[in-house]
């Protein structure tokens, strides 16, 4: 009898779980045999066709309803989550007589290991449509689910990296950002996933250098807990050029909306430095550069303000360039390191510039400096108006 009981029990033993299918994965995914490989090969050989990328044209391309409006920054983000690219993809459309897109592809190879994906649609009328997606291919990881059920668990482990260290940065759909640090070449168990939603994960390279830290977003990429995954009907944005006073006032409040769902108080308007982040705004909109600091131009606001007011205050910034102002702050929102600004728990201020680019084109884009603000040593004053009362 106990010989029976045995047999059934070796004989009756749960079977492992099925690990989802490559196309419910996020991960990379190398196609190497598509009708552009040669050609991409003879422009860029240190690109690949990249499965998952080459799906978000595809259902960005599908989307398109008028070929010549740009697409916006929603459709394209909620193409690469739905695919299950890792990395922070980037996409361009071309519309030409058919002819492969050589030139656009030829200003890429700046960027050396590039993941590609290419997609193209004819019309009617003999004109062709490219939709074109890339993103540096910086850091790999072993594939993880694009959904999981509540309360599940998955393993992350990254590759090889010669940064001074990987910090991960996960954004749940109801909390503050948790920071982690990675170690390469180690699983690292994620969990807590208790909250039905969509949870962005973004791995940062930091190199540190005296005071000085340096930044890659090497991973960036979304798991969607018990829900739906995003659809994408449509590519088209809502294209009025913004008023950049209007602009600002908007996105100071819909940061603070942020806030509030996060159960965080509101920051409060900080006047003495919004004419340094206008125009730092209107420094990166006259360069079309969108970075903290530029060379040659700027040092950044922190470094102004420091010599405007005294004492100094602890500098938390988010930059971003868009057709809208809505466009802006989801750019800014969809990567868990910055969306951390906005929720900076010590914060209490902020100052917010927009500027639009020079430009003669009927869609200029609007350039966004926020500076939230954490006040350690006091609120500052004018340096100028300390040296009278002095």
């Amino acid at each position: 009898m106990w010989n029976v009981l045995l047999l059934c029990f070796l004989g009756c033993k749960q079977p492992p779980p099925k690990l989802p299918e490559r196309s419910q994965m996020v991960a990379y995914e190398a196609l190497s045999d598509t009708s552009y490989t040669d050609s991409v090969k003879s422009i860029l050989p240190q690109a690949q066709i990249d499965a998952k990328l080459q799906r978000a044209t595809q259902i960005l391309i599908a989307a398109t309803r008028d070929p010549l409006q740009p697409m916006s920054v929603q459709s394209m983000t909620d193409a690469e989550k739905i695919a299950g690219y890792p990395s922070q993809g980037h996409f361009l459309k071309v519309m030409n007589s058919g002819a492969f897109p050589a030139s656009y592809l030829s200003h890429l190879s700046q960027y050396g290991k590039i993941d590609l994906g290419i997609s193209k649609r004819s019309f009617a009328d003999g004109r062709v449509l490219w939709v074109i997606g890339w993103g540096k291919h910086v850091l790999d990881m072993d594939p993880v689910p694009l959904t999981l059920p509540l309360d599940g668990v998955f393993p992350l482990r990254i590759g090889d990296f010669e940064a001074d260290r990987a910090i991960l940065y996960l954004a749940p759909p109801d909390q503050p950002v948790e920071k982690i640090e990675l170690i390469e070449g180690t699983h690292r168990w994620m969990l807590d996933f208790h909250v039905p939603g969509e949870y962005r994960f973004e791995v940062l390279l930091q190199d540190v250098n005296g005071a000085e830290h340096y930044n890659e977003i090497a991973l960036l990429f979304s798991v969607f807990v018990d829900t739906e995954l995003p659809t994408v009907t449509s590519t088209a944005v809502h294209l009025t050029p913004p008023n950049p006073i209007v602009a600002e006032q908007q996105l100071f409040q819909a940061v603070n909306d942020l806030r509030r769902e996060r159960q965080l108080p509101p920051l409060k308007l900080f006047p003495l430095f919004v004419p340094l982040a206008r125009e730092h705004s209107a420094l990166m909109a006259s360069t079309r550069m969108v970075q903290h600091r530029i060379a040659g131009v700027t040092n950044g606001v922190p470094e102004k303000a420091g010599k405007l007011a005294h004492p100094k205050a602890n500098h938390f910034q988010n930059v971003a360039a868009a057709l809208t102002a809505e466009e802006a702050l989801t750019l800014a929102k969809d990567s868990p390191g910055h969306f951390q600004v906005f929720l900076c728990e010590t914060c209490t201020h902020m100052s917010i510039g927009a500027a639009l680019e020079p430009t003669l084109s009927p869609n200029p884009r609007l350039y966004v400096t926020w500076e939230v603000l954490e006040f350690p040593r006091g609120t500052p004053q004018p340096i100028d108006k300390l040296n009278r009362d002095f």
